[in-house]
């Protein structure tokens, strides 16, 4: 019996950029870039499980509230 594969995304979301600040809490139309991650990796049909990893309570807490596994990292 052959078994079957499982695929994991995992979405690193630094708060701190040198760039731009925050930059994954950045509004992009209606929703953040961390947002935008999170629905993208929820509507592909080849991720199993997510996973975010963060520094930044407010990120693991919007990955939370769309019922994704999230890690804070330090």
């Amino acid at each position: 019996m052959k078994k079957k594969s499982v695929n994991i995304a995992i979405i690193p979301a630094r708060a701190g950029s040198k760039g731009i600040p925050n930059k994954n809490l950045q509004k992009i139309g209606s929703k953040n870039l961390i947002e935008h991650a999170i629905i993208a990796a929820l509507s592909s049909s080849l991720i199993d499980h997510i996973i975010v990893t963060s520094d930044h309570p407010k990120i693991i807490s919007i990955a939370n509230n769309n019922n994704v596994h999230a890690r804070l990292r330090p």
